[in-house]
């Protein structure tokens, strides 16, 4: 906490974070958020993006946490996969016309170089490496990664800091033809690695939702010519990273956050986007405090400069950390009803929680009238340019400096 003034930030985080020491340390934590969807092989120009990159790269400082846990688990990791995908490319047609498919297959399953056990050989090679997460944990007795149990971070029930954390893939193309042949791509390629689930259409996304504790899973379909494009519309400092299967990119917006562990927000965008105190909070639980920046750059830390009724409601919303809805019944039809008096969820907020399955989510969208956001697997995805829209206010408020655009 010593690295930055405190007296800058409105409100302090609530850990101190820096960036992963290596890339294998993030390989590991990454297949630890994402999940099976973290074994998919990207399309070239598709990025994981925000909220589960930052996750993973810009992590805790505790002197208990055994970071070279995490390291020899990425790279057994990469490891594995890579010899899964050489095995793929290497059944080119000579070969594959060759080898009958049923001994192709079994050779795979030996391997564990099938797709849908690709999580399961993963989740192993964390476990062999003492890499795991448990929400059944004693809080006092294994806080903090001691014993390398990540729920504390990860999940807890909902109330850690990147429980409720989606895993958002974002499309870069230079035509919207080739955005939609990469989505679909990107389709194929998670329904494979992610097994039983159900697909969302949303307005902006298509969200493959497997059974809890799976993640949700977002394709972006909302397409950006390149990843600096998608980086400039990140809303706040510490969601501007991606992570393409092969490398970590993080912009310099980003690595000021994680550096200075505070994301520095543009007043006028603190008082007229609606969103930006909730999600200004959610990254205070994360490890980055939160800095007003007036457009001569100076902070607004004086009084007058900034309301305090906000400092106020922003220390409020911080301290909220509500736990997964959790489905009382494996009954389908009750666990549906459960849903529907829950308020914390709609057509746009899609549950998640323990018991939670896809059967449940299709019949909860079933009876919010909502049947037609449930999409067929040959409806095709259809892609459209992110700044086809009216320019954001927000490109005014002082994120970005006008030769940046």
């Amino acid at each position: 906490m010593q690295r930055f003034d405190v007296a800058h930030c409105l409100v302090e985080p609530s850990y101190a974070v820096w960036q992963a020491s290596s890339q294998a340390v993030f390989v590991a934590l990454f297949h630890l958020t994402a999940g099976a969807s973290a074994c998919a092989e990207l399309p070239s120009g598709v990025y994981a993006f925000g909220g589960s990159v930052a996750a993973c790269l810009a992590v805790p400082i505790y002197d208990e946490i055994d970071y070279s846990s995490l390291h020899m688990a990425g790279k057994a990791i990469g490891l594995f996969l890579s010899a899964a995908r050489m095995w793929r490319r290497s059944l080119g047609p000579n070969l594959a016309g060759r080898l009958p498919e049923p001994l192709v297959e079994k050779i795979e399953s030996f391997l564990g170089f099938e797709k849908a056990s690709l999580a399961a050989e993963v989740a192993s090679i964390l476990r062999t490496h003492g890499v795991f997460v448990d929400d059944e944990y004693d809080r006092e007795e294994s806080g903090f990664g001691r014993d390398g149990n990540w729920s504390w971070w990860l999940s807890d029930g909902g109330r850690a800091p990147y429980a409720r954390t989606d895993v958002d893939y974002y499309i870069t193309a230079v035509s919207l033809e080739e955005a939609g042949i990469k989505a679909e791509a990107l389709r194929r390629e998670l329904k494979e690695v992610l097994g039983e689930h159900v697909a969302v259409r949303t307005p902006n996304t298509l969200t493959l939702c497997p059974p809890f504790p799976g993640r949700h899973v977002q394709i972006v379909l909302t397409a950006h010519l390149d990843l600096a494009s998608v980086m400039l519309f990140a809303d706040l400092d510490s969601t501007a990273a991606a992570y393409d299967g092969r490398s970590v990119w993080g912009s310099s917006r980003f690595l000021r956050a994680v550096r200075g562990g505070v994301n520095v927000v543009p007043p006028k965008m603190w008082a007229e986007r609606r969103d930006t105190m909730g999600r200004a909070a959610k990254y205070v639980r994360r490890g980055f405090g939160v800095s007003l920046r007036r457009e001569d750059g100076l902070s607004c830390m004086r009084r007058g400069e900034y309301d305090e009724d906000d400092v106020k409601q922003l220390r409020r919303v911080v301290r909220l950390s509500p736990p997964f809805f959790t489905a009382s019944s494996t009954n389908t039809a009750e666990v549906g009803l459960q849903l529907e008096s829950n308020t914390a969820y709609n057509e746009y907020k899609i549950p998640r929680g323990p018991g939670v399955t896809p059967d449940i989510v299709e019949l909860f969208f079933r009876r919010q009238g909502a049947d037609g956001r449930i999409l067929e697997a040959e409806k095709p995805l259809r892609c459209e340019w992110r700044l086809s829209r009216r320019p954001e206010e927000w490109v005014q408020w002082g994120a970005v400096v006008a030769a940046g655009l």
